[in-house]
C-alpha cells in the first residue's frame, strides 16, 4: 500500500517497547544529539549527529526506535494526519507535482512513498508488521552518522545492531 513505509518511518519517532516518544525526544534533545529519517523508494534511512561520549546511548535509542515501533492504534492515527498534512504541503510544491506525476505513471501502486489519503487510510497495524518484516532487512536501511569516532570504536555497536535485521536480499 502506498505510503506504509513512510508511515512506519514516522513512527519510529511515536516509542518503542522501551522507550516512549517522550523519552525518545528528551534523550536526544538531552544529550545535544540531532536525528532525522528519510523514505526514498528502495531505503529508508535515519541521520543522527551526537556527541562521542554519547554514541551508546543514542545509537541504543535509535536501534529500539528501527527494530522494535510500538504500532500501536493511536499513534498510527496520529502518524497519518501528520503524513496527511506533509501531502497537503507536498501540493503547493511545483517541482514535486511533476515528479510525484511522472512518477506515478511508471510506479503505479508504489509511488507516491508520501502515500495519498485513500492509501493511508487503508493502512492498519497488519499491514505495518507485514511491510516491517519485508523492509527492516539488512541492505533496506540507511544509517548516516555524524560523529569523530573512528569506525573501529563503532563497529561493535553497527555489527550488533546489523544481526538484529532480517538478512537482505
Amino acid at each position: 500500500v502506498a505510503g506504509t513505509t513512510h508511515l512506519l518511518e514516522h513512527l519510529w519517532f511515536a516509542g518503542t517497547k522501551k522507550f516512549s516518544r517522550k523519552a525518545i525526544t528528551d534523550l536526544i534533545e538531552q544529550e545535544g544529539s540531532a536525528i532525522n529519517a528519510i523514505t526514498g523508494f528502495a531505503t529508508c534511512g535515519i541521520t543522527f549527529q551526537c556527541l562521542n561520549n554519547q554514541f551508546k546511548t543514542v545509537f541504543s535509542v535509535v536501534s529500539d526506535m528501527i527494530l522494535q515501533p510500538k504500532l500501536t492504534p493511536s499513534a498510527i492515527k496520529q502518524e497519518i494526519k501528520i503524513v496527511e498534512s506533509e501531502i497537503d504541503q507536498s501540493k503547493s510544491d511545483v517541482t514535486s507535482v511533476l515528479f510525484d506525476g511522472i512518477l506515478s505513471h511508471f510506479l503505479k501502486g508504489i509511488y507516491p512513498v508520501l502515500g495519498t489519503p485513500e492509501s493511508l487510510n487503508c493502512i492498519d497495524r497488519t499491514i505495518l508488521l507485514d511491510r516491517h518484516k519485508q523492509i527492516w532487512r539488512a541492505g533496506n536501511i540507511v544509517i548516516y552518522i555524524t560523529t569523530s569516532l573512528s569506525y573501529e570504536e563503532l563497529e561493535k555497536d553497527l555489527v550488533k545492531f546489523s544481526e538484529s535485521l532480517n538478512p537482505g536480499n
